[in-house]
């Protein structure tokens, strides 16, 4: 009996694979982009599921196929900041689809549901609308929770509470040790520690919101005669499938905890409209910070 292939329901599973993927290679390189750049990156994917409707290809031009596409994909989503961390990308990307693909290889030969199709490292289930619906939600509280356990499982060794003062007022916030964070300040040579804004707002003037949640100068006329001009700084930054200025400051102290006590260190700060995670930590330091 032929299974008929409704292209709605084959794009959106196939959507749905690649980004759980995409999501897959973020956590395990550590990585830090944009939803939406993900999003792109599983719609070219879930492009490429039109795959399935050719008779099947041969398994060296299938590769070649492939190849290419997961080159393409990884591109999409986490851009090409350099030749390393392309490839990182793609060769985790290879690692998670094919993990997926022999799982669903598995599935197909031992199991053979029901409307089931895997052909051309495509597959396609024969499923209603409500039930892809409900697999939709499943599937989102599912990438939620191992977002929320990848999170709460960061070892502690890779957490610091960080103290920053600036006029007077103190935050405590805690922080994430990435040795792959190299950011300094291209004219003082001093490194700059990432924070969300949330997370400092409180020693921020509140006139400097928009600048600090822009990190453009023209979002703020009175930066020049403000008391905080000599504070402020505008850091050019390059990370995974982005690039820009980065709005910082030069609090009055920064403290860092490590090995028990606290020890001073001369950072800038650098601010973020994003959160950096689901709650476990607030700030990004990197080896020349800590």
């Amino acid at each position: 009996m032929k299974t008929v292939i409704y292209l709605d329901v084959l794009l959106l599973i196939n959507l749905l694979v690649n980004y759980f993927l995409l999501l897959s290679v973020e956590h395990f390189t550590a990585f830090h982009v944009r939803r939406l750049r993900l999003l792109a990156g599983a719609a070219v994917g879930s492009l490429s599921s039109f795959l399935i409707l050719l008779p099947a290809l041969p398994d060296f031009l299938l590769f070649i196929i492939k190849l290419l596409l997961s080159g393409l994909i990884t591109a999409v989503a986490f851009g090409i900041p350099s030749a390393k961390g392309y490839l990182k990308a793609v060769f985790a990307f290879w690692g998670f689809s094919f993990l997926f693909g022999g799982a669903m290889l598995a599935l197909y030969f031992f199991c053979v549901p029901q409307g089931m199709v895997f052909r051309n490292g495509t597959v396609y289930f024969s499923i209603s609308a409500w039930t892809l619906a409900v697999a939709t939600i499943l599937t989102y509280l599912v990438i939620s929770a191992v977002r929320y356990l990848a999170g709460r499982g960061i070892h502690q060794q890779e957490l610091r509470k960080i103290w920053i003062t600036a006029d007077g007022k103190t935050a405590e916030i805690s922080g994430l040790y990435d040795t792959g964070n190299h950011l300094e300040d291209i004219f003082t040579g001093m490194p700059v520690i990432i924070c969300s804004f949330d997370s400092i707002k409180s020693l921020l003037p509140m006139e400097l919101y928009p600048f600090f949640l822009s990190g453009s100068l023209s979002a703020n006329g009175g930066i020049t005669g403000h008391r905080w001009a000599s504070r402020i700084r505008v850091v050019p930054y390059h990370s995974v499938g982005n690039q820009g200025l980065l709005a910082a400051f030069r609090p009055d102290d920064v403290m860092i905890e490590e090995h028990g006590r606290k020890v001073k260190r001369k950072v800038l700060i650098g601010v973020t409209p994003e959160k950096l995670s689901d709650g476990a930590y607030s700030a990004i330091l990197g080896r020349s910070a800590a």
